[in-house]
């Protein structure tokens, strides 16, 4: 080993190990399952062009064109964060049911992803309208 070199005790690393395998809560091995970090800061940043138009984002607005401005901005977010809903609903399903109804219980997800995009996107409109 050379000086500039660490290597970490065995007992340092299992134990870290065996914390990681200890709550299947903070152990996300072997899955695509989640929702994505870049894909949710980018739902946040193009939230808060919606949000605060002018402040975020594009800056030649005007009362003629905040409206397709919103719209357009409504429609890709709504998608995305649909797609991030149901990665997070399928992981769930996953941890808490290996059944063979997985396409059954994935159409529901689906549905349950809309509804709870469409209640978000609604309460963000709500508090916008504030």
């Amino acid at each position: 080993m050379s000086d500039g070199e660490f290597r970490p005790r065995s007992q340092v690393i299992d134990t870290l190990i065996a914390s990681i395998l200890s709550d299947e809560r903070t152990r996300h091995l072997g899955t695509t399952h989640l929702p994505e970090r870049d894909a949710i800061i980018g739902l946040v940043e193009e939230l808060k062009t919606i949000v605060f138009p002018g402040f975020f984002g594009q800056r030649e607005l005007s009362r003629q064109t905040l409206a397709g401005h919103v719209e357009s901005s409504i429609g890709g977010l709504a998608v995305e964060l649909h797609n991030q809903v149901l990665t997070a609903l399928h992981y769930a399903r996953v941890l808490m049911e290996e059944t063979s109804a997985a396409s059954s219980a994935s159409a529901s997800a689906r549905c349950t992803g809309w509804a709870l995009t469409d209640r978000l996107m609604l309460r963000t409109a709500m508090s916008y309208a504030r």
